[in-house]
């Protein structure tokens, strides 16, 4: 069984990632207008993203309520299943599954280019589109994912 502390880290890891991309999207983006920074944000919501889901799974598993894994898409299918739907709304699961989903895209893309005020990622003869707006998005439904953590440190 895994310590308190490491739940706690992982959640502080969470929102120190959250907190840097709503800074990049809100501060820096809006100033520099530089649309290959939505990359940037992307990725920092997807490491608070990751952060979260352990977190949450850690503390579940370390209240006995769930029994963690080696394998962490079994793990991600146990959060997605069983833990998220305790703490979060439907549409802070959706948008979790999203950046995770997002993210792996822009990692495994051939090609990836900016059109005007839009970030275009090609995987798979499917595009995927990122915008400031549809970024700001995704940055208030996380928050909210994080804010439904059981306990507020």
């Amino acid at each position: 069984m895994q310590s308190p502390e490491t739940w706690q880290a992982h959640l502080a890891e969470s929102k120190t990632q959250f907190k840097n991309a709503n800074h990049l999207a809100y501060v820096t983006l809006t100033l520099l207008k530089e649309n290959r920074l939505l990359v940037k944000i992307l990725t920092d919501l997807h490491q608070s993203a990751v952060h979260l889901i352990k977190a949450y799974l850690i503390y579940e598993s370390a209240q006995n309520k769930i029994k963690l894994t080696k394998d962490p898409m079994k793990n991600l299918n146990l959060f997605i299943e069983s833990v998220a739907p305790k703490y979060m709304a439907n549409e802070e699961i959706v948008t979790i599954i999203k950046i995770l989903k997002v993210a792996k895209q822009h990692k495994e893309a051939p090609l990836e280019f900016v059109k005007r005020d839009k970030f275009v990622i090609f995987n798979n003869g499917t595009y995927e589109t990122l915008t400031a707006d549809s970024i700001k998005i995704l940055i208030s439904i996380l928050s909210k994912a994080i804010s439904a953590f059981p306990v507020k440190t």
